[in-house]
């Protein structure tokens, strides 16, 4: 038997990446997806939209669409805002860009 000390541990999976790899890693879970994919695609090409017009403009169901909605907007791909009785859903282009940049950082020669 042996004793290691915390100098001798390995580093957890957690410490040893950084915050923007960790970022880009959650970034890159929400459009793992080939629905978030076509998604923020809609949303670029249409601009804001409503759930119900996602899910029928795609094809889906709304509670699937819902929950596609739900990881893009934790990693805070697109936002939500309330306006005339209903929330739109639209692209967070601040978040879009940094996302961008960071895949171009990460992934220099492509």
């Amino acid at each position: 038997m042996y004793n290691l000390n915390q100098d001798d541990m390995p580093a957890t999976k957690t410490n040893q990446y950084n915050f923007n790899e960790k970022q880009l890693a959650v970034l890159g879970r929400a459009v793992a997806h080939p629905a978030r994919v076509r998604i923020l695609k809609l949303l670029h090409q249409k601009g804001p939209l409503r759930n119900l017009e996602i899910a029928n403009s795609l094809r889906l169901s709304i509670s699937t669409t819902h929950g596609h909605l739900k990881k893009l907007e934790d990693a805070s791909l697109i936002r939500r805002e309330f306006y005339l009785n209903s929330f739109f859903v639209h692209v967070n282009e601040e978040m879009d860009r940094r996302y961008i940049l960071e895949l171009r950082n990460v992934l220099p020669d492509c």
